[in-house]
């Protein structure tokens, strides 16, 4: 059997040496990360048994002026999948090689991002007891884009050149991910943007700050499955995000998932927001989960929570098939 207990202690210990010195966002945030994982990272690529295409949309600080909205399409499967007759189910053995692509838009105010990139994952079994590791890299080109038309009403220096163009520039971006699991116990650690890559151009007259790059990314994850009884179980799991120039942040979240169709839950972001979600599964293949953001932090006083939808579909699924779908 697994000692878990030795692997969270050993997963805290990676944490704080990850996290360590690092101290704004740029990146968008998800409330519905336990939903989809892939999109924080890109070792969840080909988990599934099926192909998985997932898409959301995020309007977050409802009735604030140039607040961020987030756009988002994933999909990922795998290439060959080795099983076995398990309990009336077919259940995956040996190696496997996951592909994925994930797409996003994020508008906030006169900044906005594009990204594409393409995923490679390999998965593996690391013992009889069906642990597996999964290792993914994210390719592609993230699109920076400032446009500053109808946002310069609130500008103190509206004759600065610097302020009145356009710019617009498209760059390379990478992240990679190692994703832990089993059919109780996940753990995920990813990095994003792993490249400090100059976001503005010399061309532009701008100077190039510590804001102006694309700073490096951290995200860890922890999950662990109990079971509430024959049809229902629950998913506490816990997600921190660090990037330097800002205070390390943690989600508090768990997911309560009745006779693998219907799921309610809530988590908590550090001095942000209180969040509430629920979804469901119809036919196997289509699933539809909302949730809403209630703020806590002082910005509750100009602007109204925050709402996401995501919808997702289950291509050539066979529910003969024992997926990490079924039991997180």
């Amino acid at each position: 059997m697994i000692n878990y207990k030795n692997l969270g202690l050993l997963f805290c210990l990676v944490l704080c040496s990850c996290f360590q010195s690092l101290h704004a966002q740029q990146l968008p945030q998800y409330t519905q990360f336990s939903i989809n994982p892939y999109a924080i990272n890109p070792g969840v690529a080909g988990t599934e048994d099926f192909i998985y295409l997932q898409a959301g949309h995020r309007s977050q600080w409802s009735d604030f002026e140039g607040a961020p909205k987030t756009t988002y399409f994933s999909g990922h499967t795998t290439l060959n999948t080795q099983s076995i007759r398990y309990r009336q189910r077919r259940k995956v053995t040996g190696s496997r090689v996951g592909l994925g692509i994930f797409l996003s838009n994020d508008q906030t105010g006169p900044l906005e991002q594009s990204t594409g990139a393409l995923t490679f994952a390999y998965n593996f079994p690391l013992n009889q007891n069906d642990l597996r590791l999964s290792f993914g890299m994210n390719a592609g080109v993230k699109r920076f884009t400032y446009d500053p038309e109808g946002h310069t009403d609130n500008l103190l220096h509206t004759n600065d050149p610097a302020v009145q163009q356009l710019i617009s520039k498209s760059l390379l971006n990478f992240s990679a991910g190692f994703w832990l699991y089993d059919e109780q116990f996940f753990a995920g650690l990813s990095s994003f943007q792993l490249f400090n890559t100059a976001q503005s151009d010399p061309n532009f007259g701008l100077e190039l700050t510590s804001g102006d790059v694309f700073l490096r990314h951290y995200y860890a994850m922890l999950g662990y499955k109990l079971e509430m009884g024959p049809d229902a179980h629950l998913v506490p799991s816990v997600l921190v995000k660090a990037v330097q120039g800002a205070p390390i942040s943690y989600d508090l979240n768990a997911k309560l998932v009745f006779a693998d169709q219907y799921w309610l839950g809530g988590s908590y972001r550090r001095e942000d927001s209180f969040a509430f979600f629920g979804g469901l599964l119809i036919n196997q293949r289509l699933e539809m989960t909302y949730s809403f953001d209630l703020v806590l932090s002082k910005i509750r006083n100009a602007a109204a929570g925050s709402n996401e939808i995501h919808l997702a579909y289950r291509l050539f699924h066979n529910a003969d098939v024992i997926c990490p779908s079924r039991f997180w």
